[in-house]
């Protein structure tokens, strides 16, 4: 089975007839260029059910969450925003202490001196004072502060979230668009490779027959295209493991290699709608409105009278004698006016929630019809490169017929034989570019609905 899903990772990488180890950036030579696929692997490449097979799938669902775990350890942004939560969480339980009793403690010693004869010296003597105070009544003020403040961190906790989601977005799709260049590339080699082989064979026939030289002019024509075309991959290949490079510290191409076949089964619109929900920024959303609500009813509070016990133990001379005194006494606290300024911040607090509360609705709607889009989109890329297979079954065929005409009965001109041949180049960049754009669209909306951190 092990034996089996390396050969699959290989091969699944690299979708024509043709693969590739790329190496770092700079070292391309003709000596590291891999062998071409066999004839076995050709049939499972070509053979759609292989790629869509469970083996398949474990093993990329395997890479995608080992990919994943690298980024996330390597991310600052991760670790700012999970700092940020922690201290949001020590904030509550600040604000939860504040309902219990506040106990302090004052010692001192003073020491006065006067020339009246009659003014009461103080003679230094040290002295503390205790003093004890807890909350009897606040009508929820001090609860609406905790919700408010434990609103703060599911806030936090969702931007954390966030953070995570476009983190993994961006690291799967980059690894996708890896894998596809990569692919291309492969085919690229291979096309490259069929015309040099075809220029040889040309070569030998002006050798015989001068007259027919054009034809090398043409064949070496389409080979410095089809160089060019490799090159332009190639430069594609290196910038996207150079962008993506912050993210996973390595090779690459290896750590992305094999991921893909988990994300070829387009999400229905049922699961879209069920789990729109957990979109990052429809939950960051959520807790912000519900931290303005909370806001907004803390400061509604804060408008009533805050009652509060004091106990006391204190000298009754502090530094004149060590006699010593208790109290006990209920306080009551109130804002008699404060210019409008309590109505005008519980208002604002409103306003900024219905705000919020809009820009989730309207956010809400436009991701919906996106990812609907983008899963209709998968799934008619997915078709289409299921056709291209066939496509490339009988065009091979035909490829093979070509050939033999041409060179065993003279039935066929170069022009016509450069022509299939291009023909096949063409049809395996288009099952490459929809199978992976595909699975591009799919992950796409697999991340934004949080299915790529389970």
């Amino acid at each position: 089975m092990k034996a089996h899903l390396l050969h699959a990772a290989r091969i699944f990488t690299i979708v024509g007839l043709a693969t590739l180890v790329v190496p770092p950036a700079g070292a391309q030579t003709e000596s590291n260029k891999a062998a071409g696929l066999n004839a076995d692997e050709i049939i499972w490449l070509l053979n759609f059910n292989n790629v869509k097979a469970k083996e398949s799938v474990d093993l990329s669902k395997t890479k995608t969450r080992k990919v994943l775990s690298t980024a996330f350890d390597a991310s600052p942004a991760i670790r700012s925003s999970t700092y940020a939560m922690q201290s949001a969480g020590s904030d509550k339980v600040a604000a939860e202490g504040a309902k219990k009793p506040q106990i302090t403690g004052v010692a001192q010693s003073a020491y006065t001196q006067s020339d009246l004869a009659t003014a009461t010296q103080v003679t230094g003597k040290p002295s503390m004072t205790l003093t004890g105070q807890m909350v009897v009544y606040d009508w929820g003020r001090l609860d609406a502060i905790i919700n408010n403040r434990a609103a703060l961190v599911e806030l936090a906790d969702a931007r954390l979230r966030s953070v995570k989601n476009d983190l993994a977005v961006e690291v799967i799709s980059t690894c996708l668009e890896i894998n596809k260049q990569v692919a291309l590339l492969g085919a690229a080699r291979y096309y490259t490779a069929a015309i040099e082989d075809l220029t040889k064979r040309i070569s030998k026939v002006t050798e015989a027959d001068p007259g027919r030289a054009s034809e090398m002019v043409q064949t070496q024509s389409r080979v410095l295209q089809a160089r060019s075309s490799e090159k332009v991959t190639e430069s594609k290949v290196r910038e996207l493991t150079i962008r993506i490079a912050k993210h996973l510290p390595g090779d690459v191409v290896e750590q992305c290699a094999g991921i893909g076949s988990n994300f070829l089964a387009p999400l229905d619109e049922i699961t879209i709608d069920t789990r729109l929900s957990n979109h990052a920024q429809i939950v960051v959303l959520s807790a912000q409105y519900q931290s303005e609500l909370l806001s907004s009813k803390q400061i509604e509070l804060t408008k009533r009278p805050q009652v509060n016990l004091v106990a006391q133990h204190a000298p009754v001379s502090a530094g004149i004698t060590n006699d010593y005194a208790q109290s006990i006494s209920i306080q009551a606290t109130a804002i008699l006016y404060d210019g409008n300024t309590l109505n005008a911040s519980q208002l604002a607090a409103a306003q900024r929630a219905n705000s919020v509360l809009e820009q989730r609705e309207r956010l809400l709607k436009q991701l919906q019809a996106d990812f609907k889009e983008r899963s209709k989109l998968a799934a008619t890329l997915e078709t289409r490169a299921i056709e291209y297979v066939s496509l490339l079954e009988i065009n091979q065929r035909v490829r093979d017929d070509f050939f033999i005409q041409w060179s065993a009965l003279g039935r066929r001109t170069l022009f016509e034989l450069l022509a299939i041949e291009a023909e096949q180049y063409s049809l395996r960049t288009g099952y490459i570019q929809s199978l992976y754009d595909s699975m591009l669209s799919n992950a796409n909306v697999y991340g934004n609905l949080d299915f790529l951190q389970e």
